[in-house]
């Protein structure tokens, strides 16, 4: 039995020789400037600033909530509703930014696409929630505007890519 072990692993050891030495190459290049590259670098600010953002108006939501002394649903509160609304709409928006965001950057979309998603998606969802919140139409609206326009430059920018 002992004979036959030391046969497989003589016959082993020049494979796994040359597979440890594969592994010590790759560690070596994963340490190269080229894979220190952040991916998605865009894509990765974008989703990092969302989930900021996000935790704001969530902690909005709560405290509003608090205020209200409501635990489920508006309690017919036009405050805690105006709160509500600007949290959701920005689930319902953001996420599809940062999905075409990602797929753009991922294809190698120009840098111009890109950052116009990422400018007007930011600038659309602030001022929709900063208009919502404040009961102003004007920012609201013209962050609905941003927000559908940065969603058509992600569209184009899959599309002639």
């Amino acid at each position: 039995m002992w004979a036959t072990h030391s046969r497989i692993h003589h016959r082993l050891s020049p494979r796994l020789r040359d597979l440890q030495s594969a592994a010590r190459s790759d560690s070596l290049a994963c340490a190269s400037p080229l894979w220190r590259r952040p991916v998605l670098p865009v894509t990765s600010l974008l989703a990092a600033l969302a989930a900021i953002a996000l935790i704001g108006l969530s902690l909005a939501v709560s405290l509003a909530r608090v205020k209200a002394h409501v635990d489920i649903g508006t309690g017919d509160d036009a405050r805690l509703l105006r709160h509500i609304r600007a949290q959701g709409n920005f689930v319902e928006y953001v996420p599809l930014a940062l999905i075409l965001c990602g797929l753009a950057e991922h294809r190698g979309a120009g840098p111009g696409w890109i950052w116009t998603l990422a400018v007007l998606i930011v600038i659309g969802r602030a001022s929709h929630a900063a208009g919502l919140l404040a009961g102003v139409h004007p920012p609201r609206a013209g962050g609905m505007l941003a927000t559908f326009a940065a969603l058509l430059t992600g569209a184009a920018a899959l599309l002639a890519g």
